[in-house]
Formats: structure tokens, C-alpha cells, sequence
């Protein structure tokens, strides 16, 4: 059975929360975190892209031990997660 999610809300809904309010007075830290689900299932997709861009992932990713694809999407979920 699928884990139920919590309804998405903003930073500023979160922060108004008593419990929120008191655990920032005590210090703690609110931050957003990206919500990235795995499907387990690929798809194909058409990108066009630069041939330099290219051969700089293509090589990238055999120093990874990675294929052009997981070198890709690794890329796209450092990028969303901001790092």
C-alpha cells in the first residue's frame, strides 16, 4: 500500500504552525525540501543538446561508471534539489 502524503503547503503556512513557531524560537532551522517520487519506470524522451555538451556528459559520466541516461538524471536531481 502506497505511503500517504502530506498536502503540500507553502513555507509561510508551515511557519505559522504553534509547534513550528516554537521549535524556530528554540532554534531549529525550516527549509523546503524538493519532493522527488520514483515512479520505477523509464521513459523515453527526445532532447536536443549542443555535440560539445554532449561529449562533456558523455565523458563525465564514464568517469561516474555511469550511462549517458543516470548521468543525466543524476544531474537533474542535484539541480532540483539545489546542490
Amino acid at each position: 500500500d502506497a505511503e500517504t502524503l502530506p498536502v503540500a503547503r507553502g513555507m509561510e503556512e508551515i511557519a505559522q504552525a504553534a509547534d513550528v513557531k516554537e521549535a524556530l524560537r528554540s532554534g531549529a532551522y525550516l527549509i523546503a525540501v524538493p519532493l522527488l517520487i520514483q515512479q520505477s519506470r523509464i521513459q523515453r524522451i527526445n532532447v536536443s543538446l549542443d555535440k560539445g555538451i554532449i561529449s562533456a556528459i558523455d565523458a563525465a559520466a564514464k568517469l561516474r561508471g555511469l550511462t549517458r541516461s543516470a548521468f543525466l538524471a543524476e544531474a537533474a536531481r542535484n539541480e532540483i534539489r539545489g546542490r
